[in-house]
């Protein structure tokens, strides 16, 4: 990642590792209010998110946005296939909020932003300027479908 895209490497670290605080905090309460479940499978490094929370995650292309809290960015939750993708609910061009639409099968960045970006529900960029994937974290649903646990490690690009 470099300076030239608008998100710098330094920026995307400060972002990123702003999770770890939250996922710390969230394993000592869970008042409701997160969106996330309490319960970090992994340790401190995983969230523990249960689907029945988020009925829209059911049907394929189904989505919902986490909040994050404190420096940590909101999550983008997107139900592909079998899977559920977790993506940072930033634009990987300026950093600006995403914004996906079931209807056209799309993730667009923030339209408010000006700059345009669109992505492939599986996170690709279909449309620049943006060059590069949203980023993503790694995930696994349980073998019950009914847990996602999200890693706080970046997929490969």
């Amino acid at each position: 990642m470099d300076n030239s895209r608008g998100f710098s490497r330094r920026r995307f670290i400060a972002l990123a590792s702003g999770l770890t605080l939250p996922v710390v905090w969230a394993g000592c309460r869970n008042d409701g209010t997160s969106g996330r479940d309490s319960s970090a499978s992994d340790g401190d490094d995983a969230l523990s998110i249960s689907l029945a929370d988020h009925p829209d995650l059911d049907a394929d292309g189904g989505f919902v946005t986490l909040e994050g809290k404190g420096a940590a960015p909101a999550l983008l939750l997107v139900r592909d296939g079998d899977t559920v993708r977790a993506f940072v609910n930033l634009c990987t061009h300026a950093a600006c909020p995403l914004h996906p639409d079931a209807a056209d099968n799309v993730i667009y960045c923030d339209r408010d932003c000006g700059h345009g970006s669109v992505y492939s529900m599986q996170g690709e960029v279909l449309q620049g300027p943006s060059e590069r994937s949203l980023y993503e974290f790694e995930s696994e649903l349980g073998q019950t479908g009914e847990t996602l646990t999200v890693r706080l490690v970046l997929k490969e690009a």
